[in-house]
């Protein structure tokens, strides 16, 4: 019934196909008229008299074959376009209609895949393969055929040459072929609930989503696809229980899938609720995701580091929670360096977390100046805003907790205004201020008297008693030139890689990302040296900021001190917002711009 939705195409039919003179030609326009009304019945009826007085009249054979075909008696339906295609062999759309209902009739008993595909590759040879709608049904005649391979380029085929009003349709049909299901007339497929169902999911329709993806089940209890998303929109609207079965399902209908290990393990191991994690089931499936992919997946590397946080071996949540925010996109840097954070405070993750706790306001001047710290207010730790009328007095290298009345003030952010001789400084805001004992750790540096205004907001961390800090030593200036001479040799390195950047082949790039790789190497090398206190993170952050000096892409030529300072402390504070107030790290690379500088001059 391709070709069959109204009576204006029946009329145009009638136009062009010339009136026999033994039929009689108010019967079949009958016939039409009552097909056009959607009165099928009449409509047999008077097409079976019209053929009664010619048996050769093709057109009312195919019309009441229409007409069977509505009324789903596809025996009849069939049999006309037999008829109809044998009387009219040449006519492409008789051998397409009856191609159609072969390949694709509701009823096993009414199809027919070889014989469709004969038909409905005389309909394609007599258009010259050029007539979307028969490539469209040859496509079903194969899929009916089990030859979906063809089936997929004849469907592609159809695709790329229908109108667009009719691209979603044939589109839907490429998707079942490509998961190697025929079509069937009359079915809504699996595959349609499940599109439907993931438009839904992505406009956050989490509960219109969960009935089409329950519809697209129940047309094929093995669609794993939609197992899986269903368990997601379930886990968005807490509702845990069905979310675990439903990924568990997934998991066992496709074992091998990273997607659906990596979305139950996140799953098992962050639930807020107790009574759906489970910490070593999440660590085999998260080790399995990132195995089938290498570990080269920063979302997967980021759930196995969850899932180890949660059988409490915080060293691997540590070490691969690091892997994952060097492997992940920057839009998401933040979000996994918090979590970060967490593990180092030997804290688990959970969903919907937010990584804001209090703890105890820690102040560590490391400056040689006294400073004063006027509080503008600070947000308690039940989230009540205080504005105590209170001062602390710094002497230099002091190290200790802000007080009020004998009690430490405990503070989810606090915020305040710093005076030094130099006179009253405006502060920034600073993340991720709570260090790995659960202190609101406020450490002050030559190199912050240079800025303004800070606001503190804390990130994570639990509340032990500090016993590591020290006062700061210093750097040795010796270890300090060697490690400049070593970063500068480390140019040389850099040279070589762009020289191999200017040649072709495989052997050329291996050697320019040898050389980078050296280079890398070497400038950490020398920044351990000189900075052994630091993790591998800061040690990172620092080095990405030497690097602008080797490659040339950073330079303190024609600056002042401070404005040299200033370019550095923004520098620093685009990887790792804590070391730009570092006066020792500030100092440091200030000395080694200025080593760059000379040394471009002599050359």
């Amino acid at each position: 019934m391709r070709h069959a939705q109204n009576i204006a195409v029946a009329l145009v039919i009638v136009a062009l196909v010339p009136a026999i003179a033994q039929c009689d030609d108010s019967l079949r326009k009958q016939g039409d008229t009552s097909y056009a009304a959607k009165n099928y019945k009449q409509a047999i009826s008077q097409y079976t008299k019209a053929i009664q007085q010619d048996d050769t009249d093709h057109r009312s054979y195919y019309w009441r074959g229409q007409a069977h075909e509505q009324l789903k008696e596809y025996g009849s339906a069939s049999a006309d376009f037999s008829k109809a295609a044998l009387l009219q062999p040449t006519n492409a759309n008789y051998q397409n209609e009856l191609a159609w209902l072969l390949a694709t009739a509701p009823s096993a008993l009414h199809r027919d895949g070889r014989r469709a595909v004969a038909t409905a590759t005389k309909a394609c040879e007599l258009t010259e393969l050029k007539n979307a709608m028969y490539l469209d049904t040859l496509a079903a005649a194969f899929a009916e055929a089990g030859d979906f391979v063809k089936a997929r380029q004849y469907q592609l085929d159809a695709w790329k040459l229908c109108e667009e009003k009719h691209k979603e349709d044939f589109q839907s049909r490429l998707v079942l072929y490509r998961a190697d299901k025929p079509y069937r007339q009359g079915v809504v497929s699996s595959d349609y609930y499940r599109r439907q169902g993931d438009k839904s999911c992505t406009a956050r329709d989490y509960g219109q989503a969960i009935a089409h993806y329950k519809k697209a089940i129940e047309q094929d209890s093995k669609d794993h696809s939609s197992f899986f998303w269903r368990g997601y929109c379930n886990d968005k609207t807490q509702e845990y229980t069905r979310a675990s079965s439903d990924y568990a399902q997934a998991v066992s209908l496709q074992p091998d899938n990273p997607l659906y290990l990596n979305g139950f393990a996140w799953f098992l191991a962050t639930n807020p609720s107790a009574q759906h994690r489970d910490g070593n089931r999440a660590l085999a499936a998260a080790t399995k995701a990132c195995t089938i992919t290498s570990f080269n997946n920063a979302l997967y590397v980021d759930t196995l580091a969850a899932t180890y946080a949660e059988v409490g071996n915080f060293a691997k949540a540590r070490q691969y929670q690091l892997d994952a925010w060097k492997l992940c996109d920057k839009k998401d840097s933040e979000d996994f360096y918090s979590r970060l954070f967490l593990f180092r405070a030997n804290r688990p993750y959970r969903q919907q977390m937010v990584i804001s706790v209090s703890g105890p306001v820690y102040f560590d001047n490391r400056t040689n100046e006294t400073l004063t710290i006027d509080c503008r207010y600070y947000i308690d730790r039940f989230g009540k805003t205080e504005r105590p009328n209170a001062s602390w007095r710094l002497r230099p290298g002091f190290s200790g907790y802000l007080q009020l009345d004998g009690e430490r003030v405990v503070a989810r952010s606090f915020h305040y205004t710093m005076k030094s001789s130099g006179g009253s400084s405006e502060w920034k805001s600073l993340n991720g201020a709570f260090d790995a004992d659960g202190d609101l750790y406020l450490p002050i540096t030559g190199g912050d008297l240079l800025t303004a205004s800070r606001d503190t907001t804390p990130s994570s961390g639990t509340t032990t008693r500090r016993s590591y800090r020290t006062p700061p030593t210093g750097v040795d200036s010796e270890a300090t030139q060697r490690a400049i001479l070593k970063i500068l040799g480390a140019g040389l390195a850099n040279e070589f890689a762009k020289d191999q950047d200017q040649k072709e082949g495989l052997l050329a790039a291996l050697f320019s990302v040898g050389a980078r790789a050296g280079r890398d190497n070497l400038i950490e090398s020398a920044l351990r040296d000189v900075f052994p206190d630091l993790d591998e993170f800061e040690i990172r952050s620092v080095r990405l900021v030497a690097s602008l000096y080797v490659d040339g892409k950073l330079s303190l030529e024609n600056l002042g001190k401070e404005a040299a300072k200033q370019e550095i402390i923004a520098a620093l504070k685009r990887e790792d917002p804590s070391l730009g107030t570092s006066a020792q790290v500030v100092d440091f690379l200030y000395d080694l711009g200025r080593a760059r500088a000379d040394q471009k001059r002599r050359n």
